[in-house]
């Protein structure tokens, strides 16, 4: 009597999973000459975008993986960029859900393989510094952004605008080229900006280079340290250019 009763629920439910692992409609434009830009993950109901995405970034998207934790691949699947638009068949699809999409998308349109693997790597750490945290608490009605900036002198600018530190600890990664835990606590939206002519400190410049990133982020009243251990990466086994849809 209990399996009849739940039989059609749970029947039910697996039909909407195996409906959920696939988008109605997708389409992938290969798209020249974007300027600086982040890119995101966006959920409209239905509707799901990236712009201007390396296939690198997307894998990072579809596996919720730090884009420096997916390695090898084909040199274009770094400089070549995208845009994806996609119709999932539910207007209340989780960003969860999305991404299991998504990986379907990118093994039927670029053919994608991959393999996962725990290795020990070089890795930064993001911590509070010793006198805690200077970041404006963000107005919760204000809209999100994050914006980069490149300077005339070489660096970077970047304005957070009531972001948590997800968007900066991808940051730190970006540049650096390493993975990077958050170690901080902090929860909460805030409103800063880091600014920054080099990521390391150049020897030969004289103290003419201008501050660095992790002199940026120390000036947030955070700090980062060096260090190796364990962390899950994805291999790119695979990839092949699509033609356009």
């Amino acid at each position: 009597m209990f399996a009849s009763r739940w039989l059609p629920a749970l029947l039910a439910f697996v039909a909407g999973q195996a409906l959920a692992q696939e988008f109605e409609v997708a389409a992938v434009k290969l798209v020249e000459g974007t300027p600086a830009h982040t890119v995101s993950l966006l959920l409209n109901h239905e509707n799901v975008t990236l712009h201007a995405a390396t296939v690198r970034q997307m894998v990072g998207f579809a596996y919720n993986i730090q884009r420096v934790r997916v390695l090898d691949g084909p040199p274009w699947t770094d400089d070549t960029e995208y845009d994806v638009t996609a119709k999932a068949p539910s207007p209340n699809v989780t960003r969860d859900e999305a991404r299991v999409m998504l990986q379907k998308l990118l093994a039927q349109h670029f053919k994608l393989e991959i393999a996962r693997s725990v290795k020990e790597v070089d890795q930064y750490t993001l911590a509070l510094g010793k006198n805690g945290p200077r970041l404006k608490a963000a107005d919760p009605d204000e809209p999100t952004e994050m914006t980069p900036k490149p300077s005339r002198d070489g660096g970077w600018s970047v304005v957070f605008k009531n972001r948590d530190l997800v968007g900066l600890v991808n940051t730190i990664a970006k540049f650096t080229n390493s993975p990077v835990r958050d170690e901080t606590g902090l929860k909460g939206k805030y409103d800063f900006e880091i600014s920054f002519r080099t990521v390391w400190e150049d020897p030969s410049a004289n103290g003419e280079s201008g501050p660095t990133l992790f002199q940026a982020v120390e000036r947030l009243g955070l700090k980062l340290s060096k260090g190796k251990g364990p962390q899950e990466v994805i291999t790119i086994v695979k990839a092949e250019q699509p033609s356009e849809n």
